[in-house]
């Protein structure tokens, strides 16, 4: 249970965390979490695969304005020798960089469509874009699957954004 509330809370960094997250938290520890070894396992035990997946992602990073996104290929994934479940949280990466409020990463799946996940840090509501191509989540985290290529999948998102609201800041 503290292992879902210290990453479903972004390590207590998302907007929805209250007084109510950390009292579980303490609730939590007293029943026996232990915290640290918690947080070491959730952060300071990436397979190696999953640092060579991220460091491809990172390499495709574009940046338009307070917008980034990243993709990997199934060529890419499989040079890496990763998984499915090394995907997970490398938009993330991409939501970090200072000026950014809106992140996707456009995962290549074995069909040519495309598992897209989105992020915001609140200013844009990315579960409508989700939605609008199927797929859910909540206004700051969402993902959707979309048919490639790569650019036709990359501008279809754009746009949908660009109908959501979100308005390019090139900075």
């Amino acid at each position: 249970m503290y292992t879902a509330v210290l990453t479903d809370t972004g390590s207590f960094c998302f907007t929805g965390t209250t007084a109510r997250t950390f009292a579980l938290a303490q609730e939590l520890v007293r029943c026996g979490a232990d915290p640290v070894k918690i947080a070491h396992s959730v952060y300071f035990s990436t397979p190696l695969s999953k640092m060579r997946l991220l460091g491809a992602a990172l390499n495709s990073l574009h940046r338009d304005g307070s917008l980034a996104w990243m993709h990997v290929s199934r060529r890419t994934m499989e040079g890496c020798q990763s998984q499915e479940e090394d995907c997970e949280g490398l938009v993330n990466y991409a939501l970090a960089i200072q000026g950014i409020e809106v992140a996707l990463f456009f995962r290549e799946q074995p069909d040519g469509r495309f598992r897209v996940s989105l992020r915001s840090k609140g200013a844009v509501n990315v579960a409508a874009v989700a939605e609008a191509f199927g797929g859910g989540g909540h206004e700051c985290a969402s993902g959707c699957a979309i048919e490639g290529p790569l650019s036709v999948a990359t501008e279809r998102l754009l746009a949908q954004l660009r109908i959501r609201g979100y308005e390019s800041k090139v900075q």
